[in-house]
């Protein structure tokens, strides 16, 4: 008797933490602060596209079990959370000459935490092999099957990605692979139903997507990528879409790395925590699943954002 009413209990208690872990996720706050979960992450790890005869290396970061108290930590090869709840999937893309694990630990973890799971190819592109961008949008299509377990390779994340939640990112160069794998016909991903450029190269293909929602991050004082590059994707793309003005805002920014943001006015700390408070209220306002927390999401986006921001200028179109 003893041991069924233990074995009743750790049932209770097993499900009011996967429900008080879902109820968490439902508090949403705009602020530049950790969310509820643990987070872990998997680093380079190496994954046979067969179909292809290509090899993918992919950095993964997702919700595990324990509490969160840092923004942008990460425990390695920790367990996805226990329980059976379903997370959106978030691909980014990184640019040109860098890897994942290099430009991700600003955002990808903070967004785990907040339950997402991301998942970041490292796609080998130099300035002497720009012309490998084609394959990366079968890249990153690749990891979505993997992480859906499409192709078996990823089973721990099976069962536990919300295929209707799929958002792919990428900046500058990776966003030029976004870019194709969200619109252009040769390239698409049906799954895809949100889209985060920052400091992106466009191409030919008109965004005109219907079924895709945007977010474009471009910043001033970029002496790379000009800031009427993302207007233009902005003023091409359906609705629902956003551009968020980073006003001195400038290249390096978008990323973790330690080199000079060169020429930006904006500090690149403060670049980073503006990027994870629009993408975080982006992903809310599309992927939520109470209808308030993405009303609110909107609200901050539109309207709150720059008022609260002297250096956030905001462009939006919702209907």
């Amino acid at each position: 008797m003893n041991h069924l009413l233990i074995s009743v209990l750790a049932m209770i208690l097993i499900a009011c933490s996967d429900s008080s872990n879902e109820s968490a996720l439902d508090l949403v706050s705009f602020k530049d602060a950790p969310g509820p979960l643990n987070v872990g992450q998997r680093t380079n790890v190496v994954i046979r596209d067969a179909a292809r005869g290509r090899d993918v290396t992919a950095t993964f970061w997702y919700p595990a079990n324990g509490e969160n108290h840092e923004l942008t930590s990460a425990e390695e090869g920790a367990a996805l959370i226990s329980g059976d709840a379903r997370f959106p999937l978030v691909a980014l893309v990184h640019g040109i000459e860098d890897n994942a694990p290099a430009t991700w630990p600003y955002l990808a973890p903070h967004l785990a935490s907040h339950g997402y799971v991301v998942v970041a190819p490292s796609t080998g592109s130099t300035l002497a092999s720009t012309g490998d961008l084609v394959n990366h949008p079968g890249d990153v299509s690749f990891l979505i099957d993997a992480v859906l377990g499409e192709n078996d390779t990823e089973a721990m994340f099976l069962n536990r990605i919300d295929d209707n939640k799929v958002a792919v990112g990428g900046f500058s160069f990776g966003g030029a692979a976004t870019y194709l794998l969200a619109y252009d016909p040769l390239y698409s991903d049906a799954r895809i139903d949100a889209v985060i450029l920052m400091a992106a190269l466009g191409s030919e293909s008109p965004p005109i997507n219907p079924a895709i929602s945007l977010l474009a991050l471009y910043g001033t004082e970029d002496i790379l990528i000009p800031y009427n590059s993302g207007l233009a994707i902005y003023e091409a793309a359906n609705r629902p879409k956003y551009l968020i003005t980073l006003e001195g805002g400038g290249h390096v920014g978008f990323t973790s790395s330690n080199e000079v943001n060169i020429g930006a006015g904006m500090e690149q700390e403060r670049q980073q925590a503006l990027v994870r408070l629009s993408v975080f209220a982006y992903l809310t306002s599309v992927f939520n699943r109470e209808e308030k927390n993405r009303i609110a999401a909107q609200d901050f986006l539109k309207n709150k954002l720059a008022q609260t921001s002297t250096d956030v200028l905001v462009y939006a179109e919702l209907e």
